[in-house]
């Protein structure tokens, strides 16, 4: 039964690890943007150098292909986030609902979602693993 509770979870934690994946390569991108700002252009005087470091147009290309990962990256969260409340639309109990969008869609913290549904944390997190037992997970249960 722990096994696949804990299949449950994971499989209702993709959309959070592809927003966190996202956040990362944006970052990336932010850093990269900073660096081209700030790189001198290639050297061509033919000297020497002691170390190898990225050109503009490196930095550039580097940027261009975070941006495409970024792009298939959130066209596959559009995809998992369907799926995920495609599972969750399928409950019974709307508070079970509530309780699994807002943590795994909405990615909103225990006392978050307690304060904007109006309970206390203890009874979303019993609400939750509830919840956990009720909801039917494609490649868990099925």
């Amino acid at each position: 039964m722990d096994d696949i509770i804990y299949n449950k979870k994971s499989w209702l934690r993709r959309y959070k690890k592809n927003r966190e994946q996202i956040q990362r390569l944006r970052d990336k991108v932010e850093f990269f943007e900073e660096r081209i700002g700030s790189t001198p252009s290639a050297n061509y005087s033919g000297m020497p150098k002691g170390s190898v470091h990225k050109t503009q147009v490196d930095l550039v290309d580097d940027k261009l292909e975070l941006e495409e990962r970024i792009k298939s990256l959130e066209q596959s969260g559009k995809e998992i986030r369907r799926e995920i409340l495609n599972v969750i639309d399928e409950l019974n109990d709307v508070r079970y609902a509530d309780v699994l969008e807002g943590l795994f869609i909405d990615l909103l913290s225990v006392y978050e979602l307690a304060e904007y549904m109006g309970y206390s944390e203890r009874h979303i997190l019993t609400l939750y693993k509830t919840a956990l037992e009720f909801v039917v997970i494609p490649s868990v249960d099925g």
